[in-house]
């Protein structure tokens, strides 16, 4: 997660290193929605929240 926050951004070309990350943060987010986790505050889980719905809409 932290690599796909700090490197350069994608490219724009399909199926590149970056294609992935969309897809796994709208994944992630469906399940911090779905299973409140334990570990997690609710404001920390907001915020996680906030950040895997921005990094999904890439």
């Amino acid at each position: 997660m932290l690599d796909s926050l700090t490197r350069p951004g994608d490219t724009g070309e399909p199926g590149g290193p970056d294609s992935a990350v969309p897809v796994a943060a709208a994944t992630l987010a469906a399940r911090l929605r779905a299973e409140q986790s334990p570990v997690f505050t609710p404001a920390e889980s907001a915020l996680l929240e906030q950040w895997l719905d921005k990094l999904s809409a890439r």
